[in-house]
């Protein structure tokens, strides 16, 4: 390559290649030479290749060649370990996989949703994916403005590595990331990504601060720091999605185990579903029982008077289901002299009723 051919290659190797990392001085002296000679030795995987400003002479292009036969079997070995390392790294992968998915159908609440969000964190923090550390749970609820997050994070302020987590719910129209949010949700893509600039993040963040203060980083100041820009990358599942934020683009690979971590965590979500449902008909169960107990009662009253004692039963069963009552009172209203009559059950000193 010489005169503008090289000129032009030039300009696409310092712009457009790796080689745009070279030194200056480097580039400086390589634009400088009037000519490129290039000699290569090709193999099964390409070619070994030489650049000067001079053609080699026939014994050093067998040199070369010789050369190239060593590096194929180099090459050959970095292809066998680069498969191994590959097939290790699978297998670990598939091992946090499947502790995740156990912890979804170890469940006996759906309480335990929450530490099931704990288990797919820790499991993606312990393959060492950094950028995958910040993962959340976003469940929407499409008759309502609302939908929530649900988190576990390493937060930065706490020392000794304490893990936050929980989950809180939050208004689409309240700021523009959310909106965003919602647009594409609503969108046929099942992976997504948002980048949210400073502007957006700023109103972001000042609205999670009002909710959820432990969640957002403050400087020795005591304010907000927002970031430049954010990456929120979504998988989609049943009635949500799995969301990664991060600093800088994410990677494919990145992007891949999300994808495969979304659809694990989407059987945990589908317990957490038939258990919500099963606990719903299990306390329906149990307040048509109280019902019934107080219906009893009321039915075998014989005088008015027994009237304090249905009162009290009435105390007894919505206790039972966890109302959190100090006391329970019957009032009967006389328009006349504007009084009102009271029955009263109440929890004594000793919180018993």
């Amino acid at each position: 390559l010489k005169g503008t051919e090289k000129e032009i290659y030039d300009e696409y190797l310092f712009n457009q290649t790796e080689f745009r990392r070279v030194p200056e001085p480097v580039q400086k002296v390589m634009r400088a030479t009037k000519q490129y000679v290039a000699s290569f030795t090709f193999s099964n995987f390409g070619g070994l290749q030489t650049v000067g400003e001079e053609p080699l002479s026939e014994e050093n292009l067998d040199i070369l060649g010789r050369f190239g036969k060593v590096f194929e079997q180099t090459y050959t070995r970095f292809n066998d370990l680069q498969k191994a390392e590959a097939q290790a790294r699978e297998a670990k992968i598939e091992a946090a996989l499947e502790r995740i998915r156990s912890s979804g159908m170890a469940m006996h609440s759906s309480e335990g949703i929450l530490e099931v969000t704990h288990v797919l964190r820790e499991q993606i923090a312990l393959l060492g994916e950094k950028e995958l550390e910040s993962i959340l749970v976003h469940i929407y609820h499409e008759d309502t403005d609302q939908f929530e997050a649900w988190y576990s994070y390493r937060h930065p302020e706490y020392s000794d590595g304490q893990i936050v987590k929980g989950k809180q719910t939050l208004n689409w129209s309240k700021t523009a990331r959310a909106r965003k949010d919602k647009e594409k949700y609503y969108e046929k893509e099942t992976d997504y990504t948002i980048v949210a600039d400073h502007k957006m993040l700023k109103e972001w963040y000042e609205y999670l601060f009002k909710l959820v203060p432990e969640v957002v980083e403050l400087n020795d100041k005591g304010e907000i720091l927002v970031p430049g820009v954010l990456y929120y990358n979504y998988s989609k599942i049943s009635g949500g999605a799995l969301l990664l934020i991060t600093n800088n683009e994410a990677s494919d690979h990145s992007k891949h185990l999300l994808m495969r971590a979304a659809r694990v965590f989407n059987l945990a979500y589908s317990r957490f579903l038939d258990l919500q449902k099963a606990e719903a008909q299990a306390r329906e169960a149990r307040i048509e029982a109280a019902l019934e107990r107080v219906r009893s009662k009321a039915m075998a009253m014989q005088k008015s008077e027994d009237l304090a004692n249905a009162v009290a039963i009435v105390f007894e069963e919505l206790d039972k289901l966890n109302l959190g009552m100090l006391r329970c009172g019957i009032g009967i209203i006389n328009k006349g002299n504007q009084s009102v009559n009271v029955w009263a059950s109440a929890k004594s000193d000793k919180n018993m009723p």
